[in-house]
């Protein structure tokens, strides 16, 4: 800091040129190297959490050069108020989520799970069972809670028709063992899972949603395109299998993350429109 007087023999303090490019440099830099921070939705206790998610953001910041650091939110409400908040600069989950990044938060999808999702309602085989879809407005639905893809999914097809009474469950297959209980009169699943659940053929399908781009990482473009571009590279790069054979195993069967077209998740971001904060 320096001084002077001025006219009236007022001593007066300024900045001087170089200090400030000073500082204003080592604010950059700060910012250039702050950790960046990777999460995924609470699905997975914060120790397995860890075990799967840890190895990526260390991937992650040998590729960058940058701290990458996983946090596990805790708990849903923490995880969607931080989303919206724009706390979290890369994130993997859902694919009407990494919609609604795109559109509000200006977020970009860089990789994605291989196939698809898609969603089956079935039924138990017998006379008092509802026949379609749209018998189930009003009526017992065992189902994962929302912002669960496959809850929504089956929310999204009633329109003006009153939903489905959803009775809560922690996986799909409580939904299926909650259904042949009788606590519900459907349930929705994933497709893939019938056969493993129903060997014994107990139920049928009634209704099918259309195949929905399958889960994929996004990342904000705060981080800078480079650092986008570096990401995109190495979770795309068959170099990932390794340091990410927890994660990839849990999630692809082993294979390796795939390309994402942009288009196939726009418009998603719908599936949220009555979830507090989403709907802005």
């Amino acid at each position: 800091m320096e001084n002077y007087k001025n006219k009236n023999g007022v001593k007066q303090y300024f900045v001087p040129v170089r200090l400030f490019l000073a500082i204003a440099l080592f604010m950059i830099s700060s910012q250039a190297i702050a950790a960046l921070t990777f999460t995924s939705p609470p699905r997975e206790s914060k120790q397995e959490g860890k075990r799967i998610y840890k190895p990526v953001a260390e991937y992650l910041s040998q590729v960058l050069g940058q701290k990458v650091v996983y946090k596990h939110a805790g708990s849903w409400g923490i995880y969607q108020a931080y989303m919206q908040k724009k706390k979290y600069d890369i994130i993997f989950d859902g694919p009407h989520f990494v919609a609604w990044r795109m559109a509000k938060i200006d977020h970009v999808p860089v990789a994605r799970l291989p196939g698809s999702l898609s969603f089956v309602i079935v039924t138990r085989r017998d006379e008092s069972a509802p026949e379609n879809i749209k018998k189930l407005a009003g009526r017992r639905l065992c189902g994962l809670a929302p912002p669960n893809l496959a809850t929504l999914s089956v929310n999204a097809q009633f329109g003006a028709y009153r939903e489905p009474s959803l009775y809560k469950t922690n996986s799909f297959k409580e939904s299926y063992e909650k259904l042949i209980e009788g606590k519900c009169v459907a349930a929705v699943l994933r497709d893939v899972m019938i056969k493993k659940f129903d060997s014994k053929n107990l139920t049928r399908t009634i209704f099918k949603t259309r195949a929905l781009p399958s889960q994929a990482f996004s990342v904000s473009q705060r981080i800078g395109k480079d650092n986008v571009r570096k990401i995109k590279e190495a979770l795309l790069s068959p170099d990932a299998a390794v340091p990410m054979q927890a994660f990839l195993k849990r999630y692809a069967k082993g294979k390796n993350l795939q390309s994402v077209k942009v288009k196939s998740y726009k418009g998603l971001e719908v599936l949220l429109k009555d979830f507090w904060g989403f709907n802005r």
